[in-house]
């Protein structure tokens, strides 16, 4: 995920809370859970300890016209919905907390964060894997805080898309 935004915006607000939510295409969220993942990064920061990865399986939509979302700061928001199994888990690349000038637009700073998920080889027909791989709308969407108590914001525009997860082939011969 990636947050590139005029560099005096993002020095007011320093903290830097980008989100992707995901529903498989076809399913109703009353009838499943959203997985999300969210991840807070401090600007100009490139220690991957300062950055916090948070899971989530819940009905909650992560924008900013949301009452559990409303009013508090990035680490109160839908508590309830915390999940403890890492889906996600911090990049342990080198390049995924990088912050700096924007490559695209002058007078912007990027504020990065890249997480991972972990698939495991071993296993790939079992039902869970057979459910993993498929389409899903997926939601983009960041925050940013002056402070990490700081239960005020100003919320970016969600980006909405389709993205297929593929199982991947292990083929050396293609």
């Amino acid at each position: 995920m990636i947050v590139d935004l005029p560099t005096r915006i993002l020095e007011s607000n320093p903290i830097v809370y980008q989100y992707a939510q995901m529903l498989p295409v076809g399913v109703d969220v009353a009838d499943v859970n959203y997985t999300t993942v969210g991840c807070k990064t401090f600007l100009g920061s490139t220690d991957p300890e300062q950055s916090v990865i948070e899971n989530f399986e819940g009905k909650t939509i992560f924008n900013a016209k949301n009452p559990d979302i409303i009013g508090k700061s990035w680490a109160e928001q839908t508590v309830s919905e915390r999940v403890d199994f890492n889906t996600f888990v911090k990049s342990s690349k080198e390049f995924s907390y990088v912050s700096g000038d924007s490559e695209i637009f002058d007078g912007n700073t990027q504020q990065i964060c890249v997480v991972e998920m972990e698939l495991w080889k071993a296993n790939r027909e079992a039902d869970i894997a057979r459910q993993l791989f498929q389409t899903y709308k997926v939601r983009l969407g960041a925050r940013l805080y002056a402070s990490d108590s700081s239960s005020s914001f100003k919320s970016l525009p969600d980006n909405k898309f389709k993205f297929k997860l593929e199982n991947p082939s292990y083929d050396t011969t293609a």
